[in-house]
Order: C-alpha cells, then structure tokens, then sequence
C-alpha cells in the first residue's frame, strides 16, 4: 500500500474567493536563474508570440546575465530581473502579480511554488507534466499547456491573465505542519499493526 503525505508548507492567507482580481497585472518568475528552469525557453517563447506584458524575474543563478542580455534585445515582453529577495518582501510583491509562470523543463517532484502563489491569489501558468499536474488539483485554477508548443502556452497565458477571481489553494489544511504530524504518526501506527509480533522494527 503507497500512502501519499503532502510535506506541510507556510501559506499565505488567502484572498476572499469572490474578492476581484483587478488590481493585480503582470507575469512573476521565482526560482534559480538555470536551465533546467525553462525561463530562457519561456522568454523566447512569449517574446516570439509578441505578448505585450511585464515579467518580473525573482532569483539569481548562473544565467541571470545571460538571460538579461537576452530580454535586452526584446519588442514586446518588458522583463525586470530583481534577484534574491527576503521573503516578506517576494510575498508583498507578489500580492500585486496576477500570473505565476512556472515554466520548469523538469518533471518537479513536488512543486510547492505552486501552492504558495496560488495562495497569494496568483493565476499559474505551467507545462503538463511531473508533480504540477498533481499540485494543480490542490489549487482552484490552473492554465497548463504542452511543452513548447507555442500556441498552447499562449492559451494558458491569455486565460490565466484574463482570470476574474483570484487562485486559492482548495484545502490549506492539508499542508499544515499538524496535518503532516497527524500522518506521520498514522503511517506508523499502521506499519506497527502489521508488524509480525517480535519484530522490532
């Protein structure tokens, strides 16, 4: 038997659900400024479909010169690179973005940026592959597309941007550190019964 315990993770509170998304505008990025996070992929991607947005790059890393060379040289898609903020500070900012992109060439494990935008009300925008298709049912909205296929990034992009209502994690007591300390001690509970008698392991 696989029993499946989600690690317990800080959230914001969350936005009312009938609160208006209005005041928020613009893309976010948070993560290492490397490859494997597909931000190269992404500009190049979004510049090319000629999306007129911000895009607010959160992090540092080995290609942050590179990649701000690179948005130097753009038309359409304004890109400001702030590198590593205290996290008080990244979740006062984020609160004003309407868009998470998570655009991350590998199959994340377990991706809890997800969870944490989306519980400061940001609209997420994401491949459909690994763990974000799971974190995408903890959430109300997900826009996902394929990976690089232009044409469905720009769906999810346009649908995510155009979102009415704030995103919400749907059940945020799942992630607390009592629910995860509730499991724990369910898991060995349940090894014990099963346990043959003597066995101290």
């Amino acid at each position: 038997e696989v029993v499946v315990l989600s690690n317990p993770v800080h959230l914001s509170a969350q936005p009312s659900a009938q609160a208006e998304d209005e005041s928020r505008s613009g893309i976010a990025f948070v993560g290492r400024l490397a490859p494997e996070k597909g931000l190269r992929e992404f500009l190049l991607q979004v510049e090319a479909l000629g999306v007129k947005e911000t895009l607010d790059v959160y992090g540092d890393g080995p290609e942050r010169q590179s990649f701000q060379e690179l948005a130097d040289s753009f038309r359409h898609l304004s890109v400001a690179f702030h590198g590593r903020l205290p996290s008080v500070e990244l979740q006062r900012r984020l609160t004003q973005k309407k868009v998470l992109a998570f655009p991350s060439r590998w199959a994340e494990n377990a991706p809890l940026a997800i969870l944490e935008a989306a519980s400061a009300g940001l609209q997420i925008v994401a491949p459909k592959q690994g763990g974000v298709l799971s974190m995408s049912e903890k959430i109300a909205r997900a826009d996902l597309y394929d990976l690089d296929d232009s044409q469905t990034l720009l769906g999810a992009l346009s649908a995510a941007l155009a979102a009415e209502r704030p995103n919400r994690v749907l059940n945020p007591s799942e992630f607390s550190v009592e629910h995860y300390g509730r499991g724990i001690e369910e898991i060995y509970a349940l090894d014990r019964a099963r346990s043959p008698r003597g066995d101290a392991s």
